[in-house]
């Protein structure tokens, strides 16, 4: 009976390690997006500066 159990909690260990896994897969490609869009601001306040700074 206990074999059932050890089982059942080596299973739920891998899945936990799966869950951690993809967690921090999707943390990393959301930083990755979130530091694109700050980049793309960024060019673009510098952009506005620049036409602003032309008149």
């Amino acid at each position: 009976k206990m074999e059932g159990i050890d089982d059942k909690v080596g299973e739920t260990i891998v899945k936990i390690a799966e869950i951690k896994t993809a967690v921090n897969s999707q943390k990393s490609q959301c930083r990755q997006t979130v530091n694109r869009f700050d980049k793309t601001i960024g060019e673009q306040n510098q952009t506005l500066i620049d036409l602003a700074g032309r008149k």
